[in-house]
């Protein structure tokens, strides 16, 4: 069956965990209302991860730091 809604994907996984793909993919707009609502939220969660540098790597940061 073909889905309604358009999804993410990240190694032929879409984010929202319901369906597999591995044809060729493209990125679209964002915003359309046609996209899948757990996909956008699972978006939106890595694309703030990716801004925010992990816990340990703040700390390592410190520690050469304070070394120099």
């Amino acid at each position: 069956a073909n889905s309604r809604k358009a999804h993410y994907f990240i190694d032929g996984r879409s984010l929202c965990g319901k369906w597999l793909f591995f044809g060729a993919l493209y990125d679209s707009n964002d915003n359309s209302p046609d996209n899948c609502t757990s996909c956008k939220k699972a978006v939106k969660k890595l694309r703030e991860r990716e801004k925010k540098p992990l816990l340990k790597d703040v700390a390592v940061m410190k520690q050469k730091q304070e070394g120099e």
